[in-house]
């Protein structure tokens, strides 16, 4: 019989739960304008994935999405962790709308931009990590080079 009566119970409250609601509906116009004032969205700086990868050939490209002007530096280590040096055997070179820009570090305005890598005959058949700094947010991403 006790149970009977907590199940009444149960019931009547959520019925007047229900019509309380109904009979008082909340404002959704006044919180849309007070969470549209107060939501500040961050836009992230973004990388692709490095293509053709495995790289057959003698190059590859990476899209590079820079949200403000930054510093942005291209990187790419063996699995030794040895940095390669890009003047003897890689060439960069970073593609925007409007200019070009050569070499691995290059401080760049907002912009979509694709960074062309041109590697020398001299690098070997491996695995290698390229990180990308852009303004202090570090991307990583394997490249598998086949020759």
């Amino acid at each position: 019989m006790n149970f009977l009566k907590n199940i009444l119970i149960i019931i009547f409250l959520l019925s007047w739960t229900l019509n309380f609601l109904q009979a008082n509906p909340v404002e959704k116009t006044e919180m849309k304008e007070e969470t549209s004032d107060s939501l500040r969205v961050k836009q992230y700086n973004s990388v692709s994935n490095f293509y053709p990868n495995p790289a057959r050939e003698q190059s590859g490209k990476i899209d590079i999405l820079v949200q403000k002007e930054s510093l942005v530096s291209l990187k790419l280590f063996n699995l030794g962790t040895k940095l390669l040096p890009d003047n003897t055997s890689i060439n960069i070179k970073i593609i925007g709308e409007s200019e070009e820009y050569q070499g691995n570090k290059n401080i760049l305005p907002k912009g979509n931009y694709q960074a062309e890598f041109i590697f020398s005959p001299q690098i070997s058949s491996g695995t290698y990590v390229l990180i990308i700094d852009i303004g202090g947010e570090v991307f990583s991403r394997k490249i598998f080079i086949q020759r």
